[in-house]
């Protein structure tokens, strides 16, 4: 199997992290990747789809794309999304308060959403 970033095993395709912030998740290939000449297009097609579904909540403004690749080497995708109320901060620094409390929770809907999401794109999703 293949051993992705995080240590977790799987024989899916890709992996998805999820936050304490409702909708946030890191989405990475299962196998590593330390370059975008070797990311899957499976893997942008599903950050696309994910991205979509948040976009489509009435209680979610944005969804932002964040690569970064230091503390991990791999390659892997932040979808973070920005509520409605949350006007005052934006970009970077919402980003980077998304382990301050208290954050936007997961509603079963968006949870609902997520296990659909996972199912049809080949992604094994695990809490942080």
């Amino acid at each position: 199997m293949p051993n992705n970033p995080f240590n977790i095993e799987t024989t899916l395709p890709l992996v998805a992290i999820i936050g304490n912030r409702g909708g946030y998740i890191q989405l990475s290939p299962s196998h590593s990747v330390e370059g975008y000449n070797q990311l899957p297009l499976a893997c942008l097609e599903a950050a696309l789809a994910w991205a979509t579904v948040l976009e489509a909540q009435p209680t979610i403004a944005r969804c932002y794309w964040i690569t970064l690749s230091e503390a991990v080497k791999q390659l892997h995708i932040h979808l973070y999304p920005r509520y409605t109320h949350e006007s005052e901060t934006v970009g970077i620094p919402l980003f980077e308060a998304r382990n301050t409390e208290p954050q936007p929770s997961w509603t079963t809907d968006l949870k609902d959403a997520l296990n659909q999401w996972a199912k049809t794109y080949g992604v094994c999703v695990i809490e942080a």
